[in-house]
């Protein structure tokens, strides 16, 4: 197989470096992004000859589904069966590679997927249970915050699974959500927003840095295939049967834009002037732990460290937020006022050009 890119070119001064070899040199500003392209290039390789698992495309459905719902109701089995066989096949639609093993009929697929699981969920009475531990024996029963935090811990390990097989939506899920945030079908618009969420979302998934053209009219592609969106020269718009792959789509991106939210209006609203990272992961447990206890947030990958810490990342390279070192102690200081444009862009209160210039829109 050949694979054919463009990689940009870097030229060097050879004399300048043999003259001072010994010395430990700083790649330049124009080495270190070829680096990181070429870095992001073969990552995206490597998540395009993936396999996917039943599981993991199970996995992505079920957090979809309130975890109150898989703690106390329970799924019906035939209901997620259903589910699953029609994201696996628009999942091959978008082009995804499967580990589905054939001459088994489907159910006994699914079947043995979910007892391989038993950890994470279960199956009683022809429904689907999260597994949660309860009350600990010989403890008091547990508080309604450490409630909050096992069902976080099970809801975490199915994110783990769900995680496997985000490539292979992420692209058409930005566009999807543009298309609901914006209520617009003007594609400049849709791309417009499009291109914001790649920017803030960058430390989540892997998007190759300067094709976010190419990216949008992939989900432009991967959309139509599927019936699911008409395009015109100037609109994108939602067909009559679009409906169910739309709606799948934006919610698969719904706990991130959620939590984001979350974590912004924390920073806008309550954060000090300066913070530590500690600091920063204690008080957003605390919140989103009341959050979620009152009904205001719905999921709970808020609660993750990791998703926490891609916030200030996230804050940092996009110019929102410093960090200083005084006294061998890192501090965070944030610009409250462009992340409260941030988080207004990412509600859809204000249009991303406020913030970034955008490519032009081609599908």
């Amino acid at each position: 197989v050949v694979l054919l890119v463009s990689v940009p070119v870097v030229r060097c001064d050879v004399v300048s470096i043999s003259a001072h070899r010994d010395l430990p040199q700083k790649p330049s500003a124009d080495v270190q992004a070829c680096v990181s392209w070429m870095a992001h290039l073969m990552v995206r390789i490597q998540e395009e000859g993936s396999q996917i698992s039943p599981w993991s495309l199970m996995a992505c459905l079920l957090l979809q589904i309130p975890a109150t719902v898989l703690t106390e109701q329970g799924l019906l089995w035939h209901r997620l069966t259903e589910k699953t066989l029609w994201l696996r096949r628009l999942a091959l639609d978008f082009g995804a590679h499967l580990n589905w093993p054939e001459q088994i009929p489907d159910s006994d697929v699914l079947l043995s997927t979910l007892a391989l699981h038993r950890t994470v969920v279960h199956q009683k009475a022809g429904r689907v249970f999260l597994v949660w531990g309860g009350e600990p024996e010989g403890r008091h029963p547990v508080s309604p915050e450490e409630g909050v935090l096992r069902t976080a811990a099970a809801a975490l390990m199915l994110v783990s699974y769900r995680n496997q097989s985000l490539h292979v939506f992420v692209r058409p899920a930005l566009l999807a959500t543009a298309m609901s945030v914006t209520k617009s079908t003007e594609r400049d618009d849709l791309l417009a927003y499009f291109c914001f969420l790649q920017d803030v979302f960058s430390n989540e998934f892997i998007f190759i840095p300067g094709r976010s053209s190419q990216d949008f009219e992939e989900a432009g592609y991967l959309l139509k295939k599927c019936k699911a969106v008409h395009i015109s020269q100037q609109e994108v718009t939602v067909s009559d049967s679009g409906l169910e792959v739309l709606s799948f789509l934006q919610e698969l991106l719904k706990p991130f834009i959620n939590s984001y939210q979350l974590m912004f209006r924390y920073l806008c609203e309550d954060a000090d002037q300066n913070f530590t990272e500690k600091q920063f992961l204690h008080a957003v447990r605390t919140l989103a732990t009341n959050a979620v206890l009152s009904g205001e947030l719905d999921t709970h990958e808020v609660l993750s460290s990791n998703v926490q810490k891609n916030v200030l990342s996230a804050l940092q390279r996009l110019g929102m937020a410093t960090k200083t070192k005084r006294s061998e102690i890192e501090e965070y200081k944030v610009d409250k006022a462009a992340v409260g444009r941030a988080g207004d862009v990412l509600s859809g209160k204000v249009p991303p050009q406020v913030l970034q210039a955008t490519p032009a829109a081609r599908l």
